[in-house]
């Protein structure tokens, strides 16, 4: 015979399942920045150590909107901890690919793009289960 009790570990089981849910099932790739000088390092790492699959990297000039930078999956699960950006000349090429490949959308026909000191840039990441980017904003002090 079954008893008609419910064990009260499961309501919270099930409100810790929900909880953790909310920071790792789909939505946008968690992202923290962290600054110093004229370094942002950009850390998508999941968990703090493993890859993360990341599909799409876009930043643009928040006054103008201008595309700076944009990369996309080309092939394979493109899988990485995060990337360096540097006030300066930056190279197009995403570094430190864990695994698949990446095709460079903007720009198109050079091998660097350019980061200014006092401008507010808009970096948005995509992963495979996202609806949507996650948002950070990237400002180098002048």
């Amino acid at each position: 015979m079954f008893s008609q009790h419910h064990s009260p570990i499961t309501p919270a089981v099930a409100v810790l399942l929900l909880f953790a849910c909310s920071f790792g099932c789909g939505n946008s790739p968690s992202v923290r920045v962290s600054t110093w000088g004229g370094t942002a390092k950009i850390d998508v790492a999941t968990l703090g150590e493993y890859p993360t699959t990341i599909t799409r990297i876009r930043l643009q000039n928040q006054q103008s909107h201008a595309v700076v930078w944009e990369v996309k999956a080309l092939s394979g699960t493109p899988q990485i901890h995060g990337l360096i950006l540097k006030k300066g000349v930056n190279p197009v090429s995403l570094a430190g690919v864990d695994a698949g490949t990446y095709a460079i959308v903007s720009p198109l026909n050079s091998k660097i793009f350019q980061l200014d000191s006092g401008v507010i840039y808009t970096l948005e990441l995509w992963n495979s289960a996202s609806g949507g980017p996650a948002k950070v904003s990237i400002q180098f002090a002048k």
